[in-house]
């Protein structure tokens, strides 16, 4: 299993690859930029909401997506779509809905995805990455 590798160091400036949870939350107590790639459905859901203009909330827990004002929620619970969402962790189930999420405020709530999202917050700056965004997040970080 994938721990910590270090891909490129330049001095102050080095790019690691880490675990997905503990790695986001050490990228943040080291206040530099830390992407969270999730490649299979987070980082694409999350990706066609912003197509769609809108604005999204990330949260860890249903408790927390329970609190939110918004108009439409999306998310899972171990993989499955849980009774409190109105739209499963699909990137295919956003475009075909488009118009429900156009503009709209939305709570997104997914198993690994937005935790390593949330555990990031502390970092100077949080991109998120998908084989979709793949070339502009490497732009971005350059």
């Amino acid at each position: 299993m994938l721990t910590s590798t270090v891909l490129a160091d330049h001095g102050k400036e080095r790019i690691v690859v880490r675990q997905f949870g503990k790695g986001a939350l050490e990228a943040a107590s080291k206040k530099g930029i830390t992407v969270i790639i999730d490649v299979f459905r987070a980082s694409n859901t999350a990706l066609a909401l912003l197509e769609l203009n809108a604005i999204i909330f990330p949260v860890e827990t249903v408790d927390q997506a329970r609190v939110l004002k918004v108009d439409v929620t999306v998310g899972e619970e171990d993989g499955l779509r849980s009774e409190y969402f109105d739209f499963d962790n699909s990137p295919i189930q956003i475009k075909e809905n488009a118009e429900k999420f156009r503009n709209k405020r939305v709570v997104f709530r997914t198993t690994n995805g937005t935790r390593g999202l949330i555990r990031a917050k502390g970092s100077k700056e949080v991109i998120m990455g998908s084989i979709r965004n793949l070339s502009a997040v490497i732009e971005y970080c350059k």
